[in-house]
Parts: structure tokens; sequence; C-alpha cells
């Protein structure tokens, strides 16, 4: 195989450039990027083309089809050692035989973003790689993934958008180059799907109430300090939407808030009939009376394990109304359901709880 090498040039006295043969010139070959010489062409000055440009002739049984290479030249130029790397792909003369197509590819599971797969690769020496050519059905759109890393006949699609369906075949390739090396016929075809994200982003005028109000309550000092929690995000966590009844959710975790809607959520009309978003989102904490404010017999010492719990919403909602405004939810105004308690048939073995409703009136 014969490479031609990058041309030799030297600088004029104008502070231009023209071709220059050089006064010596010799050559190694080895893997792209460096590494343990392959071939050593030695003294290669004779293979001239023309001024400055020059040849190496590699012998063809010392490399891999469809493997990258290097010839790493040393050049006298104008009385100046250069140096000059020539990258090139070794093609076996006369070789269109493409590989065997890869076989029963198979979809195995996916998350949002994965998909893991298997097939059977070819099995012949100039097999190099299988590329993945991938549709996102409906979408349109198109994307390859080469080349594909195959342990044991398994590989896995990483950055693929949640909840899409894909379809999927492959290529093999005899060489590391899509663009230059032989091409396999296509695998079977399969679609998979992948699964929904684990987190979905609130949006229109039934999820963002509840994820504004649980933001105002979250970004309060007052339940931050209840909660013990460093920040916003943190006391976040303690906020839940269990979609039932706060009667019958349940959790080891003190104290906790539950936010659900009211029962006159929806849209309303006003004089100029425009249609607004208005209704109610009620926030209800929950927390365990300690010890300390409980009697000899197990029941809440009144009014002291009241005013305990009480203060502690109070601070909450003081919180939230200096809040209100900052971009959370637009608020109409806040009440209150009195505090409740459960009794000791009711707790289950986990204390004496109260628990107290915040009812955020939101508007337009």
């Amino acid at each position: 195989m014969v490479i031609p090498l990058s041309r030799f040039r030297t600088y004029t006295d104008a502070g231009g450039t023209v071709n220059a043969d050089p006064t010596a010139l010799s050559a190694i070959v080895r893997p792209l990027g460096g590494g343990a010489t392959i071939e050593d062409l030695g003294d290669i000055l004779a293979n001239k083309i023309a001024t400055g440009l020059y040849y190496a002739t590699v012998t063809d049984a010392s490399y891999t089809n469809g493997q990258n290479y290097e010839v790493y030249s040393t050049a006298t130029v104008s009385g100046s050692t250069v140096y000059g790397i020539t990258e090139f792909q070794f093609r076996a003369v006369g070789d269109t035989t493409a590989p065997a197509a890869p076989a029963t590819l198979a979809w195995t599971s996916s998350t949002a973003t994965t998909a893991a797969c298997s097939v059977t690769v070819p099995t012949a020496a100039d097999y190099n790689h299988c590329s993945a050519h991938l549709t996102a059905v409906g979408a349109g759109t198109q994307s390859t993934v080469s080349p594909l890393t195959i342990t044991d006949g398994a590989f896995t699609l990483e950055s693929l958008s949640a909840d899409t369906t894909y379809a999927l075949h492959l290529h093999a390739y005899d060489g590391a180059d899509d663009d230059t090396a032989n091409r396999s016929e296509p695998s079977n075809h399969i679609t998979f799907r992948t699964a929904p994200s684990a987190t979905v982003t609130p949006a229109g005028p039934i999820s963002l109430p509840l994820s504004g109000v649980e933001a105002l309550i979250a970004a309060t000092a007052a339940w931050q300090s209840w909660t013990g929690t460093a920040d916003a995000t943190a006391a976040a966590a303690r906020i839940h939407r269990p979609g039932v009844a706060p009667e019958d959710y349940d959790s080891d975790d003190y104290p906790y808030c539950l936010i659900y809607h009211g029962d006159d959520g929806g849209y309303s009309t006003e004089d100029d009939l425009a249609w607004m978003d208005k209704g109610t989102v009620a926030a209800v904490f929950v927390d365990r009376v300690p010890a300390a404010y409980l009697g000899d017999d197990g029941e809440p010492v009144a009014p002291t394990a009241l005013d305990w719990f009480t203060n502690k919403t109070g601070d909450v909602l003081s919180d939230a109304k200096a809040l209100e405004g900052e971009g959370y939810i637009v608020v109409e105004g806040f009440d209150w359901e009195p505090p409740a308690r459960t009794t000791r048939q009711a707790s289950h073995g986990q204390g004496i709880r109260m628990l107290q409703a915040l009812i955020v009136r939101y508007g337009p």
C-alpha cells in the first residue's frame, strides 16, 4: 500500500514558504496515536513524487484490514530536523466482501434514558464492530451509535429520550470507519420503548397550584426549622402529595405535610367573562406530640401540647404570608381549620399525633 506523505516546505526570505526537498528522510509505521513500531521503512528519500512530495510503501501483510495507522517521518530540510505524521487506514487491495449481518437482535430492558439489548455478532476474522441505527418512532429523529461496545453479545444504548418508542437495527463493519469499511446487510429490525422519566415537571391548572404551595411552604424558614432541614430542597422532601386523604396516610418521618386540592378547585368567570384559575389547596401539617407534653395518662397536656403545635403552624403561616408574591403561587388568602389529634387507639403505636390544615386560596 502506498501512502503519500505531507508535503515538505521551507520558509523564504520574504516570509513565505515554498516546496523543498529534504536531504534525509526516514520513516516508521505505528498504530494511530503512537505505540510500538510495526514496520521500520528506513531511508525513503528515493520515494519522490514531486518537489517536497514523497511517499511511503508499507508491507500489506503487517497490517489489519480496516485499522488506522500513522507514518512517522523524520527529515532534514534546509539544515533543520522536522517530524511529520501522516494518518492512513489500511485497506486490503480488492477487499469488497462485507461481513455477515448481525443476527438475533433483541431488546432486554429499558430505563428512561437507556436500553439494554443483545445480538449475535459475526465471527469472521475481519469483523471490526457494529453500529446501531436508531429512529424515534413518530418524531422521525434518526441517529447512529458507532462503534457499539458489545460484551458477550450484550450492549447498552444511552442518552435516549424518556417515554419514547425507538426502531433499531444494526450493521456490521469490517473496518473502524463506517464511511470506508465494507458494511453488512442489516440485522433484524426491532422496536422498544424507554421508561417514563422518574421526575415529571408540573404543568397546567391542576398540577401547578399543588407544586406552588409545596414550594411556598418549603421555602419558609419555619418549616425548615420544624423539620430540621438545611434548605428548601430538603424541606420539600417532607411535603407529600399522596393522592389519599390525610387520615389514610401514614409515615414514620415526623413532622410531615400533606397537600391536596380543596373541594372548590377549577375555573371560574367574573363579570368580564374571562376564564380564571381559582381554587384552594389544603396543606395538612402532622407531627407527633413529644413525651414532654403528655401527662401520666398518656394524653396531651392542655393547653401546653396545643400551644406547642399551633405555635409551629402559626410560624409557617407568618413566613408564608411574607413570601407570598415571590413567584411561588398567587395567594388570595389563607384560612385555617381547627387543629385535631389522633386517639391512642388510632395511633398504631406511633404516639399521639396532632394535625392542622392551612387552606390556601389562590387566584389568577
